[in-house]
Order: C-alpha cells, then sequence, then structure tokens
C-alpha cells in the first residue's frame, strides 16, 4: 500500500464512501459514555432530574469562560441563545449536541447528568482567546504492561474515599483509558464497579440520614403547630435534592399524616 494511501488517514466503510479517523473516535466515545450510562441504570433510584443539565451547564460555563455564556457557545460552535435558553432551564439540549458538549468538557454523560458539582471533573480550563483545541494530549510513551497492572491492583486494593473513576486512573497513570481498557478490561471493569458501589452506597447513607432529618424536622414544626409542608421542611435540610427519592417522599408523608387535626 502506498504512502500516500487514502487508508493511511481514512478508515473504509464502503465502496465510495470513507470514515474520517476523528469521526471514528467521536462514535466510539460516544459509545462508550451511552454504554456507562446504561450499566450504571440499575443504581440509580430514579432518572437524572433536569435540573442537573442547567446546573452542570452553568457550572461548566463558569470554568470555561468565566460565566461568559456567549464565549461558551462559540467553543462549543452552538447558537447563543440556545446555550442560554439551557443554562437557564428553559428547554433541553438534544442528545446529539448534550453529547458534543460533554466531549468538549471532558466528562461522560453519565457524570454530567448525575454529578452533583461537575467542577473537578472538567479538567480543560478555556478562554476565547485560547485555541480552540481543547484535548489535552498526552506526549507517546511506551505502555509498561506490568507497572500498569500492578498500579491497576493497587488501585482496586486503595481504601482511598471516594475511589477513582476509571478515567482519573488513567489520568494518574497517564495512558489514555482506552489503551488501558484493551490491556485489561476486567481490571478497568472492576474500577468502575468499585466506584459506582461507592455512589450507590453513598446515595443509600444519604437516603437514611434525610430520612432522620425529614422526621427530626416535621417534630419541631408540628410541636410549633404548623404544618410540615414539602416547602418548609426541604428549607431546613442539608441535601434538600434527596426529597425526589420516595423513601424519602414516604417519610414526609408520614410525618404529613401524623399531623394533629
Amino acid at each position: 500500500m502506498g504512502e500516500n494511501s487514502p487508508a493511511t488517514s481514512y478508515i473504509e466503510s464502503s465502496d465510495s464512501e470513507y470514515l474520517s479517523k476523528k469521526e471514528l473516535q467521536w462514535q466510539t466515545w460516544v459509545a462508550q459514555v451511552i454504554g456507562e450510562l446504561i450499566a450504571s441504570t440499575p443504581y440509580l433510584a430514579s432518572p437524572p432530574p433536569k435540573e442537573n443539565i442547567a446546573k452542570s451547564l452553568g457550572r461548566a460555563i463558569e470554568i470555561v469562560t468565566d460565566g461568559n455564556i456567549a464565549a461558551f457557545a462559540s467553543l462549543v460552535e452552538l447558537p447563543k441563545n440556545t446555550v442560554w435558553m439551557w443554562q437557564r432551564g428553559k428547554a433541553l439540549p438534544q442528545v446529539d449536541l448534550l453529547l458534543k458538549i460533554c466531549h468538549f468538557l471532558g466528562v461522560s454523560l453519565l457524570d454530567f447528568l448525575t454529578s452533583e458539582d461537575i467542577g473537578n471533573l472538567v479538567k480543560t480550563i478555556l478562554n476565547p482567546s485560547q485555541q480552540r483545541s481543547h484535548r489535552t494530549r498526552i506526549s507517546p510513551k511506551s505502555f509498561d504492561s506490568e507497572q500498569v497492572q500492578d498500579a491497576l491492583l493497587a488501585m482496586l486494593a486503595n481504601e482511598e474515599i471516594p475511589p477513582l473513576t476509571m478515567k482519573e486512573a488513567a489520568q494518574r497513570l497517564g495512558y489514555d483509558r482506552r489503551t488501558i481498557s484493551q490491556h485489561f478490561p476486567e481490571l478497568c471493569r472492576d474500577i468502575s464497579a468499585k466506584y459506582l458501589n461507592y455512589r450507590k452506597e453513598l446515595r443509600l447513607t444519604n437516603i437514611e440520614l434525610s430520612c432522620r432529618e425529614v422526621q427530626d424536622i416535621a417534630v419541631i414544626l408540628c410541636d410549633k403547630g404548623v404544618y410540615p409542608t414539602e416547602n418548609l421542611v426541604s428549607k431546613s435540610m442539608t441535601k434538600p435534592g434527596y426529597l425526589r427519592y420516595k423513601e424519602v417522599r414516604a417519610t414526609l408523608q408520614q410525618a404529613q399524616g401524623n399531623f394533629p387535626r
């Protein structure tokens, strides 16, 4: 095959069409983050509230362009008014455009939808005057299989709280996550499962604490002769967002039912 063959920069998809390497990388990334979201579904008590999109997007705009919506829209190549509507919670982005934003930020769709604060996950800090290329390039280096395997095993055994995500593990090792996954798929799955289990256990703990908190708040309000409405109770809660979970809502409804008529 000649040095200038199209196959050096393109992968053939049919007799007359070619899929660029960039497009192939994009489609591979999309498949990975969608797969991660599907795999985590059993661990989610309820669908992520739509408010999380506006919250995460607002945080990203704050980090990347110091709150400048127009500058952020320019970087992700989307209309300013569209981004403004999403950030204000007045509209929801289409999945393909949301994926585009997540890819730009270097965060997974799962983290974007469920994290309480994606600030510590956004590794790429840009401003309008900087180069549009936002991907942090890792200098090529030889893959030390034995060293990476030992490091992954150590991460699994480590009681670090919170445990590392696979993305964080790859960054700590200085290798691309896909490269590590190709060599050690089972270890990578174990690391991801460890993080998901931590998230699940943390959620259950917070639900239990929120139930107790709702009971205590309701008792205080009832002692004052005040009906424990959801609005009043949520204002005194440490994590008012946990009222969306059925266990916490059931606790509130029980407290409301005990209110003397």
